[in-house]
């Protein structure tokens, strides 16, 4: 496999990164969230995040909200 850089001015992007995208979903491991895999547009089903934000200030005081999940 070639060594990668930064993407410079007149530079072709890596020719292996699709095969290596369709292994990587073909495939399936047991990791620290659960069994980590991918469906065909690259998602995992497996997770579900909740994203947090916080609020402080005179009128709102101090919370926290959903923002979003996954």
């Amino acid at each position: 496999m070639a060594s990668l850089t930064c993407i410079k001015k007149n530079s072709k992007p890596w020719q292996g990164g699709r095969s290596m995208l369709e292994t990587v979903k073909k495939g399936a491991v047991s990791g620290l969230t659960g069994i980590l895999e991918f469906n065909d547009v690259g998602d995992n089903p497996n997770i579900y995040f909740e994203i947090l934000g916080t609020n402080y200030g005179e009128e709102l005081g101090r919370s926290a909200r959903k923002v979003r999940c996954y």
